[in-house]
């Protein structure tokens, strides 16, 4: 949460269009990484996140768990 208030107080701006999240990373919970980029919807500081260079089975799983969730 504070690498996205010090990127919007350089950026000047009080909320980034799309947060991409470039790698995935194997350490953290998928789902406790969703429910963040969801609480930053919430919080008004992103309106849409990303993911890159992921493979398809990543992807369903990522599809899988926010449509578990109703999460958008």
């Amino acid at each position: 949460m504070d690498a996205i208030e010090d990127s919007l107080e350089k950026l000047q701006t009080s909320y980034i269009d799309v947060y991409t999240v470039h790698y995935w990373d194997d350490e953290t919970q998928l789902e406790d990484m969703i429910r963040t980029l969801q609480s930053l919807i919430r919080m008004g500081r992103i309106r849409y996140y990303a993911l890159s260079n992921c493979t398809p089975t990543q992807l369903q799983k990522l599809i899988s768990l926010c449509q578990y969730h109703q999460w958008e």
